[in-house]
Protein backbone atom coordinates (compact mmCIF):
# COMPACT_ATOMS: atom_id res chain seq x y z
CA UNK A 1 0.00 0.00 0.00
CA UNK A 2 1.73 2.99 -1.09
CA UNK A 3 -0.09 5.66 0.20
CA UNK A 4 0.61 6.50 3.91
CA UNK A 5 -2.20 7.68 5.26
CA UNK A 6 -4.27 4.13 4.37
CA UNK A 7 -1.24 2.40 5.50
CA UNK A 8 -1.37 3.92 8.96
CA UNK A 9 -5.09 3.87 9.18
CA UNK A 10 -4.69 -0.34 8.33
CA UNK A 11 -1.86 -0.73 10.41
CA UNK A 12 -3.74 0.89 13.92
CA UNK A 13 -7.58 1.53 13.45
CA UNK A 14 -8.34 -2.40 14.37
CA UNK A 15 -6.18 -1.73 17.30
CA UNK A 16 -7.43 1.71 18.17
CA UNK A 17 -11.07 0.13 18.37
CA UNK A 18 -10.44 -2.73 20.36
CA UNK A 19 -9.07 -0.67 22.30
CA UNK A 20 -11.71 1.53 22.63
CA UNK A 21 -14.40 -0.96 23.12
CA UNK A 22 -12.28 -2.55 26.05
CA UNK A 23 -11.81 0.63 27.86
CA UNK A 24 -15.85 0.89 27.24
CA UNK A 25 -16.82 -2.09 29.06
CA UNK A 26 -14.79 -0.27 32.18
CA UNK A 27 -17.26 2.85 32.09
CA UNK A 28 -19.70 0.41 33.88
CA UNK A 29 -17.42 -0.37 36.87
CA UNK A 30 -17.52 2.87 40.13
CA UNK A 31 -13.81 3.65 39.66
CA UNK A 32 -11.34 5.91 40.87
CA UNK A 33 -9.53 8.97 38.75
CA UNK A 34 -6.56 6.95 39.34
CA UNK A 35 -7.91 3.52 38.79
CA UNK A 36 -9.22 4.78 35.18
CA UNK A 37 -5.95 6.36 34.46
CA UNK A 38 -3.99 3.42 35.33
CA UNK A 39 -6.50 1.51 32.36
CA UNK A 40 -5.19 3.57 30.37
CA UNK A 41 -2.28 2.56 30.14
CA UNK A 42 -3.15 -1.53 31.11
CA UNK A 43 -5.63 -1.78 28.23
CA UNK A 44 -5.16 1.33 26.12
CA UNK A 45 -1.28 2.07 25.69
CA UNK A 46 -0.17 -1.91 26.13
CA UNK A 47 -2.44 -2.51 23.36
CA UNK A 48 -0.67 0.21 20.84
CA UNK A 49 2.70 -0.37 22.12
CA UNK A 50 3.74 -3.39 19.80
CA UNK A 51 2.73 -1.69 16.46
CA UNK A 52 4.16 1.65 17.39
CA UNK A 53 7.65 0.99 18.22
CA UNK A 54 8.43 -0.10 14.49
CA UNK A 55 6.29 2.16 12.44
CA UNK A 56 4.99 5.54 11.44
CA UNK A 57 1.95 7.09 13.64
CA UNK A 58 0.75 10.13 11.89
CA UNK A 59 -1.20 12.83 13.99
CA UNK A 60 -4.54 12.71 13.73
CA UNK A 61 -4.63 9.18 14.73
CA UNK A 62 -2.63 9.76 17.81
CA UNK A 63 -4.80 13.13 18.49
CA UNK A 64 -7.83 10.37 18.30
CA UNK A 65 -6.20 8.33 20.66
CA UNK A 66 -4.66 10.57 22.84
CA UNK A 67 -8.90 11.93 22.88
CA UNK A 68 -10.10 8.69 23.33
CA UNK A 69 -7.97 7.86 26.45
CA UNK A 70 -8.54 11.36 28.16
CA UNK A 71 -12.46 10.76 27.58
CA UNK A 72 -12.14 7.99 29.33
CA UNK A 73 -11.00 9.41 31.86
CA UNK A 74 -13.76 11.46 32.58
CA UNK A 75 -16.15 8.60 31.77
CA UNK A 76 -16.67 10.27 28.11
CA UNK A 77 -18.53 13.53 30.01
CA UNK A 78 -17.27 16.94 30.78
CA UNK A 79 -13.64 17.23 31.31
CA UNK A 80 -12.88 18.57 35.38
CA UNK A 81 -9.06 19.02 35.00
CA UNK A 82 -6.89 20.07 31.80
CA UNK A 83 -5.33 17.26 30.41
CA UNK A 84 -1.71 18.99 30.57
CA UNK A 85 -2.48 19.01 34.32
CA UNK A 86 -3.55 15.34 34.47
CA UNK A 87 -0.17 14.57 32.96
CA UNK A 88 1.66 16.27 36.00
CA UNK A 89 3.13 14.13 38.62
CA UNK A 90 1.93 13.09 42.05
CA UNK A 91 4.09 15.76 43.05
CA UNK A 92 2.85 18.55 40.84
CA UNK A 93 -1.13 18.08 41.40
CA UNK A 94 -1.63 15.81 38.26
CA UNK A 95 -2.34 11.99 37.80
CA UNK A 96 0.58 10.53 35.99
CA UNK A 97 -1.59 10.36 33.08
CA UNK A 98 0.51 9.29 29.87
CA UNK A 99 -0.80 10.51 26.11
CA UNK A 100 0.31 8.35 23.47
CA UNK A 101 1.62 10.98 21.23
CA UNK A 102 4.52 11.18 24.31
CA UNK A 103 4.94 7.46 24.35
CA UNK A 104 5.20 7.03 20.54
CA UNK A 105 8.08 10.14 20.60
CA UNK A 106 9.75 8.25 23.81
CA UNK A 107 9.61 5.07 21.24
CA UNK A 108 10.96 7.08 18.29
CA UNK A 109 14.06 7.91 20.80
CA UNK A 110 14.70 4.60 21.87
CA UNK A 111 14.82 4.03 18.11
CA UNK A 112 17.99 6.24 17.76
CA UNK A 113 19.49 4.58 20.74
CA UNK A 114 19.31 1.40 19.80
CA UNK A 115 20.74 2.57 16.33
CA UNK A 116 23.69 4.66 17.84
CA UNK A 117 24.91 1.44 19.46
CA UNK A 118 25.25 -0.55 16.97
CA UNK A 119 24.81 1.22 13.86
CA UNK A 120 26.34 -1.07 11.16
CA UNK A 121 24.22 -4.41 12.30
CA UNK A 122 21.94 -6.06 9.40
CA UNK A 123 18.93 -3.65 11.42
CA UNK A 124 20.41 -0.69 10.54
CA UNK A 125 22.52 -0.97 7.68
CA UNK A 126 19.58 0.72 5.53
CA UNK A 127 18.99 3.57 7.64
CA UNK A 128 23.04 4.03 8.30
CA UNK A 129 23.43 3.88 4.07
CA UNK A 130 20.88 6.94 3.88
CA UNK A 131 21.83 8.68 6.85
CA UNK A 132 25.68 9.04 5.77
CA UNK A 133 24.53 11.14 2.94
CA UNK A 134 24.37 14.05 5.53
CA UNK A 135 27.84 12.91 7.68
CA UNK A 136 25.44 9.89 9.86
CA UNK A 137 22.52 10.43 12.14
CA UNK A 138 25.11 11.26 15.40
CA UNK A 139 26.19 14.81 13.33
CA UNK A 140 22.77 15.11 12.39
CA UNK A 141 21.40 14.93 15.45
CA UNK A 142 23.33 17.93 16.59
CA UNK A 143 22.65 20.11 13.60
CA UNK A 144 19.51 22.83 13.38
CA UNK A 145 17.91 20.99 10.92
CA UNK A 146 14.69 21.34 9.44
CA UNK A 147 13.58 17.87 8.19
CA UNK A 148 11.91 19.44 4.51
CA UNK A 149 15.42 20.95 3.81
CA UNK A 150 17.23 17.75 4.46
CA UNK A 151 18.68 16.84 0.78
CA UNK A 152 17.71 13.08 1.90
CA UNK A 153 14.14 11.92 0.72
CA UNK A 154 13.24 10.30 3.81
CA UNK A 155 10.69 7.58 5.15
CA UNK A 156 7.51 8.74 7.35
CA UNK A 157 8.93 7.27 10.37
CA UNK A 158 12.69 8.47 9.87
CA UNK A 159 10.81 12.20 9.91
CA UNK A 160 8.90 11.76 12.39
CA UNK A 161 12.01 9.92 14.90
CA UNK A 162 13.90 13.48 13.90
CA UNK A 163 10.89 15.26 14.42
CA UNK A 164 10.90 13.98 18.13
CA UNK A 165 14.63 14.52 18.68
CA UNK A 166 13.88 17.80 17.97
CA UNK A 167 11.46 18.16 20.53
CA UNK A 168 13.54 17.76 23.34
CA UNK A 169 16.91 18.88 21.77
CA UNK A 170 16.51 22.59 21.68
CA UNK A 171 19.78 24.40 19.81
CA UNK A 172 21.04 27.83 21.76
CA UNK A 173 22.32 29.75 18.45
CA UNK A 174 26.03 30.76 19.00
CA UNK A 175 28.23 31.83 16.15
CA UNK A 176 30.82 29.75 17.77
CA UNK A 177 29.01 26.81 17.07
CA UNK A 178 27.06 27.63 13.81
CA UNK A 179 27.25 24.32 11.78
CA UNK A 180 28.02 24.91 7.86
CA UNK A 181 25.91 21.19 7.00
CA UNK A 182 22.81 20.74 7.63
CA UNK A 183 21.55 24.02 8.88
CA UNK A 184 17.92 25.53 7.88
CA UNK A 185 19.84 28.85 7.60
CA UNK A 186 22.25 28.06 4.80
CA UNK A 187 20.26 26.77 1.90
CA UNK A 188 20.97 26.34 -1.88
CA UNK A 189 17.39 25.95 -3.76
CA UNK A 190 15.56 25.88 -0.36
CA UNK A 191 17.92 22.41 0.76
CA UNK A 192 20.45 22.71 3.39
CA UNK A 193 24.16 22.09 2.20
CA UNK A 194 26.17 18.72 2.80
CA UNK A 195 29.43 18.11 1.28
CA UNK A 196 31.17 15.16 1.99
CA UNK A 197 34.80 16.43 0.97
CA UNK A 198 34.75 19.48 3.10
CA UNK A 199 32.94 17.17 6.20
CA UNK A 200 35.64 14.71 5.92
CA UNK A 201 38.51 17.19 6.02
CA UNK A 202 37.00 18.94 9.52
CA UNK A 203 35.28 21.85 7.74
CA UNK A 204 32.03 22.25 9.67
CA UNK A 205 31.99 25.57 11.27
CA UNK A 206 31.08 28.61 9.59
CA UNK A 207 33.35 30.60 11.66
CA UNK A 208 36.23 28.24 10.12
CA UNK A 209 35.56 30.22 6.75
CA UNK A 210 36.05 33.56 8.09
CA UNK A 211 39.46 35.24 7.12
CA UNK A 212 41.56 37.47 9.76
CA UNK A 213 39.38 40.64 8.67
CA UNK A 214 36.21 38.94 9.72
CA UNK A 215 35.13 38.56 6.27
CA UNK A 216 34.47 35.29 3.87
CA UNK A 217 37.03 34.11 2.50
CA UNK A 218 38.04 34.26 -1.23
CA UNK A 219 38.68 31.34 -3.03
CA UNK A 220 42.32 31.28 -3.26
CA UNK A 221 42.60 31.97 0.71
CA UNK A 222 40.34 28.88 1.16
CA UNK A 223 42.69 26.33 -1.17
CA UNK A 224 45.82 28.15 0.74
CA UNK A 225 44.14 27.40 4.12
CA UNK A 226 43.18 23.87 3.64
CA UNK A 227 44.52 22.61 0.92
CA UNK A 228 41.48 20.48 -0.17
CA UNK A 229 40.64 20.24 -4.29
CA UNK A 230 37.30 22.04 -4.15
CA UNK A 231 35.69 23.21 -7.62
CA UNK A 232 34.64 26.85 -7.86
CA UNK A 233 30.87 26.41 -8.02
CA UNK A 234 31.20 24.23 -5.20
CA UNK A 235 33.21 27.29 -3.37
CA UNK A 236 29.89 29.65 -4.55
CA UNK A 237 27.38 27.76 -3.60
CA UNK A 238 28.44 26.92 0.46
CA UNK A 239 29.76 30.84 0.47
CA UNK A 240 26.25 32.41 -1.37
CA UNK A 241 24.15 30.34 0.93
CA UNK A 242 25.95 31.70 4.59
CA UNK A 243 23.04 34.65 5.32
CA UNK A 244 24.31 37.97 6.24
CA UNK A 245 23.31 38.26 9.73
CA UNK A 246 25.26 35.04 11.04
CA UNK A 247 28.08 36.84 9.06
CA UNK A 248 27.88 39.93 11.04
CA UNK A 249 27.91 37.88 14.54
CA UNK A 250 31.17 36.24 13.56
CA UNK A 251 32.99 39.77 13.06
CA UNK A 252 35.44 40.03 15.15
CA UNK A 253 35.09 36.52 17.06
CA UNK A 254 38.15 35.10 15.66
CA UNK A 255 38.66 31.44 14.82
CA UNK A 256 37.74 28.45 17.10
CA UNK A 257 40.20 27.09 19.00
CA UNK A 258 39.11 23.45 18.42
CA UNK A 259 36.21 21.79 16.49
CA UNK A 260 32.90 20.68 19.27
CA UNK A 261 32.26 17.46 20.45
CA UNK A 262 30.12 15.25 17.34
CA UNK A 263 28.31 12.83 19.63
CA UNK A 264 25.21 13.54 21.31
CA UNK A 265 25.33 11.23 23.83
CA UNK A 266 27.54 13.78 25.50
CA UNK A 267 24.79 16.60 25.02
CA UNK A 268 22.38 17.22 28.50
CA UNK A 269 19.45 15.51 26.51
CA UNK A 270 22.03 12.44 25.35
CA UNK A 271 22.94 11.92 28.35
CA UNK A 272 19.58 10.99 29.15
CA UNK A 273 18.28 9.46 26.39
CA UNK A 274 21.28 7.56 25.56
CA UNK A 275 22.00 6.37 29.02
CA UNK A 276 22.72 2.55 29.04
CA UNK A 277 22.82 2.23 33.11
CA UNK A 278 20.36 4.86 34.03
CA UNK A 279 17.02 3.10 36.10
CA UNK A 280 13.75 4.12 34.51
CA UNK A 281 15.21 5.04 31.09
CA UNK A 282 12.17 5.21 29.37
CA UNK A 283 10.40 7.56 32.34
CA UNK A 284 12.94 9.97 32.01
CA UNK A 285 12.79 10.47 28.39
CA UNK A 286 9.04 10.85 28.45
CA UNK A 287 9.64 14.07 31.61
CA UNK A 288 11.83 15.43 28.61
CA UNK A 289 8.58 15.42 26.44
CA UNK A 290 6.42 16.22 29.18
CA UNK A 291 8.40 19.38 30.17
CA UNK A 292 6.72 21.85 27.46
CA UNK A 293 2.99 20.00 27.52
CA UNK A 294 2.15 19.72 31.43
CA UNK A 295 1.14 23.40 33.10
CA UNK A 296 0.83 24.48 36.66
CA UNK A 297 -2.67 23.38 38.27
CA UNK A 298 -4.63 26.82 37.53
CA UNK A 299 -5.90 26.15 41.54
CA UNK A 300 -2.52 26.97 42.73
CA UNK A 301 -2.37 30.82 41.85
CA UNK A 302 -6.02 30.68 43.46
CA UNK A 303 -5.82 29.28 46.68
CA UNK A 304 -2.39 31.27 46.82
CA UNK A 305 -4.94 34.07 47.21
CA UNK A 306 -6.04 33.50 50.40
CA UNK A 307 -3.39 31.42 51.26
CA UNK A 308 0.71 32.68 51.93
CA UNK A 309 3.62 30.24 51.60
CA UNK A 310 1.67 26.89 50.62
CA UNK A 311 4.09 24.24 49.80
CA UNK A 312 2.74 22.49 46.80
CA UNK A 313 4.53 19.86 46.77
CA UNK A 314 3.69 18.73 50.15
CA UNK A 315 0.13 19.46 49.71
CA UNK A 316 -0.42 16.89 46.78
CA UNK A 317 1.75 14.49 48.17
CA UNK A 318 -0.09 14.34 51.65
CA UNK A 319 -2.34 12.16 50.53
CA UNK A 320 -0.05 9.18 49.29
CA UNK A 321 1.75 9.33 52.83
CA UNK A 322 -0.46 7.17 54.13
CA UNK A 323 -1.84 3.42 52.62
CA UNK A 324 -4.80 5.06 51.46
CA UNK A 325 -7.46 3.51 48.81
CA UNK A 326 -8.16 6.04 45.70
CA UNK A 327 -11.49 7.06 46.54
CA UNK A 328 -10.59 8.43 49.97
CA UNK A 329 -7.35 10.27 48.23
CA UNK A 330 -9.90 11.30 45.13
CA UNK A 331 -12.11 13.39 47.74
CA UNK A 332 -9.24 15.44 48.88
CA UNK A 333 -7.86 15.97 45.19
CA UNK A 334 -11.70 16.97 43.55
CA UNK A 335 -11.68 19.35 46.25
CA UNK A 336 -8.37 20.83 46.03
CA UNK A 337 -9.30 21.61 41.88
CA UNK A 338 -12.30 22.63 42.61
CA UNK A 339 -14.83 20.25 40.81
CA UNK A 340 -16.13 18.52 44.09
CA UNK A 341 -19.66 17.76 42.97
CA UNK A 342 -21.71 19.99 45.50
CA UNK A 343 -24.63 21.27 44.49
CA UNK A 344 -24.30 24.29 43.75
CA UNK A 345 -21.38 23.74 41.27
CA UNK A 346 -23.81 21.19 39.83
CA UNK A 347 -25.98 24.01 38.95
CA UNK A 348 -24.19 24.91 35.88
CA UNK A 349 -24.52 21.56 34.25
CA UNK A 350 -28.09 21.60 35.28
CA UNK A 351 -30.46 24.33 35.62
CA UNK A 352 -33.36 22.74 37.69
CA UNK A 353 -30.73 21.06 40.35
CA UNK A 354 -32.11 21.86 44.14
CA UNK A 355 -29.22 23.36 45.54
CA UNK A 356 -29.73 23.66 49.38
CA UNK A 357 -27.37 21.68 51.21
CA UNK A 358 -27.51 17.71 51.77
CA UNK A 359 -27.42 18.07 55.67
CA UNK A 360 -28.73 21.34 57.05
CA UNK A 361 -31.81 21.59 53.91
CA UNK A 362 -31.21 25.26 54.09
CA UNK A 363 -28.04 27.15 52.63
CA UNK A 364 -26.74 26.76 49.20
CA UNK A 365 -24.39 23.73 49.46
CA UNK A 366 -21.34 25.15 47.95
CA UNK A 367 -18.01 23.16 48.24
CA UNK A 368 -17.17 25.58 51.65
CA UNK A 369 -20.49 25.06 53.14
CA UNK A 370 -20.57 21.33 52.64
CA UNK A 371 -17.34 20.87 54.26
CA UNK A 372 -16.66 23.40 56.89
CA UNK A 373 -19.92 25.77 57.15
CA UNK A 374 -22.38 23.51 57.77
CA UNK A 375 -23.51 23.34 61.11
CA UNK A 376 -23.19 19.54 61.11
CA UNK A 377 -20.02 19.66 59.57
CA UNK A 378 -19.09 22.26 62.15
CA UNK A 379 -20.03 19.93 64.92
CA UNK A 380 -18.21 17.23 63.03
CA UNK A 381 -15.06 19.15 63.17
CA UNK A 382 -15.12 20.30 67.04
CA UNK A 383 -15.49 16.78 67.64
CA UNK A 384 -12.73 15.57 66.04
CA UNK A 385 -10.45 18.66 67.16
CA UNK A 386 -11.41 17.79 70.70
CA UNK A 387 -10.23 14.33 70.30
CA UNK A 388 -6.89 15.18 68.71
CA UNK A 389 -6.45 17.62 71.89
CA UNK A 390 -7.15 15.05 74.58
CA UNK A 391 -4.75 12.39 72.64
CA UNK A 392 -2.34 14.31 70.61
CA UNK A 393 -2.41 18.10 70.66
CA UNK A 394 -2.90 19.93 73.28
CA UNK A 395 -4.81 23.70 72.65
CA UNK A 396 -5.12 22.14 68.91
CA UNK A 397 -7.43 24.44 66.62
CA UNK A 398 -8.26 23.19 63.28
CA UNK A 399 -9.16 26.33 60.36
CA UNK A 400 -10.58 25.74 56.85
CA UNK A 401 -6.57 25.85 55.70
CA UNK A 402 -5.54 22.83 57.63
CA UNK A 403 -8.92 20.98 56.14
CA UNK A 404 -8.41 22.07 52.88
CA UNK A 405 -4.09 21.46 52.80
CA UNK A 406 -3.58 19.84 56.25
CA UNK A 407 -0.61 20.92 58.36
CA UNK A 408 2.81 20.92 56.98
CA UNK A 409 4.99 22.24 59.72
CA UNK A 410 8.53 21.03 59.22
CA UNK A 411 9.90 22.30 61.97
CA UNK A 412 7.91 21.48 64.34
CA UNK A 413 8.79 18.72 67.23
CA UNK A 414 5.88 16.95 67.10
CA UNK A 415 6.02 15.53 63.47
CA UNK A 416 4.31 11.87 64.71
CA UNK A 417 1.25 13.82 65.91
CA UNK A 418 0.53 15.88 63.12
CA UNK A 419 1.38 12.63 60.84
CA UNK A 420 -1.93 11.24 62.44
CA UNK A 421 -3.93 14.59 62.44
CA UNK A 422 -3.17 14.71 59.06
CA UNK A 423 -4.44 11.67 58.27
CA UNK A 424 -7.71 12.04 60.89
CA UNK A 425 -8.86 15.12 58.42
CA UNK A 426 -8.43 12.83 55.33
CA UNK A 427 -10.60 10.85 56.37
CA UNK A 428 -12.53 12.93 57.53
CA UNK A 429 -13.46 14.90 54.64
CA UNK A 430 -14.16 11.19 53.39
CA UNK A 431 -16.43 10.63 55.66
CA UNK A 432 -18.40 13.61 54.92
CA UNK A 433 -18.25 12.94 51.74
CA UNK A 434 -19.93 9.10 52.47
CA UNK A 435 -22.61 11.07 54.47
CA UNK A 436 -23.10 13.49 51.44
CA UNK A 437 -24.32 10.52 49.04
CA UNK A 438 -26.01 8.21 51.86
CA UNK A 439 -28.48 10.62 52.69
CA UNK A 440 -27.30 10.72 56.27
CA UNK A 441 -25.62 13.01 58.37
CA UNK A 442 -21.47 13.23 59.50
CA UNK A 443 -21.08 11.90 62.69
CA UNK A 444 -18.34 11.58 64.97
CA UNK A 445 -19.06 8.22 66.58
CA UNK A 446 -19.37 7.14 63.69
CA UNK A 447 -16.35 8.28 62.18
CA UNK A 448 -13.97 6.37 64.96
CA UNK A 449 -15.91 3.16 63.91
CA UNK A 450 -14.95 3.94 60.45
CA UNK A 451 -11.38 4.55 61.84
CA UNK A 452 -10.76 1.36 63.82
CA UNK A 453 -11.98 -0.73 61.53
CA UNK A 454 -9.45 1.05 58.66
CA UNK A 455 -6.75 0.55 61.34
CA UNK A 456 -7.48 -3.01 61.41
CA UNK A 457 -7.54 -3.57 57.91
CA UNK A 458 -4.13 -2.03 57.56
CA UNK A 459 -2.41 -3.85 60.81
CA UNK A 460 -1.01 -6.78 58.83
CA UNK A 461 -0.22 -4.91 55.83
CA UNK A 462 3.58 -5.28 55.13
CA UNK A 463 3.64 -1.75 53.72
CA UNK A 464 5.75 0.91 54.75
CA UNK A 465 3.37 3.18 55.46
CA UNK A 466 0.65 1.06 57.24
CA UNK A 467 3.46 0.08 59.30
CA UNK A 468 4.42 3.94 60.66
CA UNK A 469 0.50 4.16 61.08
CA UNK A 470 -0.34 1.36 62.91
CA UNK A 471 2.92 2.03 65.23
CA UNK A 472 2.25 5.54 65.83
CA UNK A 473 -1.73 4.41 66.62
CA UNK A 474 0.19 2.32 69.53
CA UNK A 475 2.18 4.89 70.60
CA UNK A 476 -0.42 7.64 71.23
CA UNK A 477 -2.93 4.74 71.69
CA UNK A 478 -5.88 6.54 69.46
CA UNK A 479 -8.21 3.93 67.37
CA UNK A 480 -6.23 0.61 68.22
Amino acid sequence: MKNEEERCSVNFNLISDKTKKKLNQWLQRDLSLKGRVLLTKAEGLSRLTYAAIPLFVNKNLSNSIDKSLFNFIWKNKTHYVKKSVIMNTFERGGLNFLDFTTLNNTFKINWIKHFLKNPTSTWNFIPNYIFSKVGGLEFLLLCDYKIEKIPLILSKFHKQMLLAWSLIYKHNFSPHRCFIWNNQLIKFKNKSLFFKTWFNNNIILVSQLINDNGSLMNYSEFLNTFGIPVTPREFAIVMDAIPSGILILLKGAGKPDCLPDLDPKLTSVGKICFATTMRNNNRNIRSLFQKDVTSIPNVVPYWSNFVNNLNWGNIWNLPYKYLLTNKVREVSFKIIHRYYPAKHYLLRFKLDICVNCSFCGICPETMVHLFWQCPYAITFWKDLSRYISVNLIADFSLFWKNVLFGFHDNKSKKQKEIYLVNLLIILGKYHIHKAKFSNSKPSFIAFGKETEQYINSIHDSKNKKAAKTIQLCSIFNVFI
